[in-house]
């Protein structure tokens, strides 16, 4: 399909190549839109458009239907699994273990300026969270989805981080961007963002006092290793 090929050839090109550089390279793709149709197909971060899992999984089927094994395909999804995985990762890193620790998700929704929750990252992330023992809470502007069983959903950005040990960034809302983090800061107990979609500025984000991380950007006051 279509979008399988859009799938494979900029999540691997652009995705897996910016992950090698990321040590020294933060300026590389972060979103593309396919012309004339005006398609939303990929962004930094923690997600890709909730057409591209679906579509890959189908596409998938009916190769192993065929009696095909799609290796390049099968790749594609595991990177794009691999992002959500580095979220949990990131986490641990800066906290240890998860169990007891409250964690803020910011943002439900796949994308900001809808409630589509189909295919959104934050129900994957908040499974792997509560798994973990992790207390996690949920705040989004618009989406409220039911069934999101054992997350405490709340009105504002400031109840979701107030005690908080840790918050992420799931979908890239203009509250978000706009939001006094200065003042967010003081109401967490740890200071800890792991910007899911690269949403921040991380030097004002460390300058307000936050252990701030993201996916795909190079890790601070490192020339090499691991993001």
């Amino acid at each position: 399909s279509a979008t399988a090929m859009l799938d494979r050839r900029l999540e691997i090109r652009f995705g897996a190549v910016k992950e090698i550089r990321r040590t020294t390279w933060n300026d590389f793709v972060y979103s593309i839109e396919v012309p004339d149709v005006h398609t939303f197909v990929t962004t930094e971060g923690i997600i890709v458009h909730n057409c591209f899992p679906k579509d890959s999984l189908a596409l998938k089927q009916l190769a192993a239907n065929s009696g095909y094994h799609f290796q390049l395909l099968n790749a594609v999804i595991e990177v794009n699994e691999l992002q959500k995985r580095r979220v949990i990762a990131k986490l641990q890193r800066q906290l240890g273990s998860l169990r007891g620790k409250t964690i803020a998700l910011l943002g439900l929704a796949f994308k900001p300026h809808t409630d589509d929750m189909r295919e959104a990252p934050s129900l994957v992330l908040a499974g792997r969270l509560l798994a973990e023992g992790a207390d996690v809470r949920a705040w989004d502007p618009i989406a409220r989805p039911e069934g999101l069983h054992g997350v405490e959903q709340v009105a504002t950005i400031e109840d979701a981080v107030r005690g908080a040990d840790a918050a992420v960034i799931v979908t890239e809302w203009p509250e978000l961007a706009e939001a006094d983090w200065t003042k967010l800061a003081g109401m967490m107990r740890e200071r800890v963002v792991v910007d899911g979609r690269n949403l921040l500025d991380p030097a004002a984000m460390r300058a307000a006092g936050f252990d701030y991380d993201a996916i795909g950007r190079a890790a601070p006051d490192t020339a090499s290793g691991e993001d």
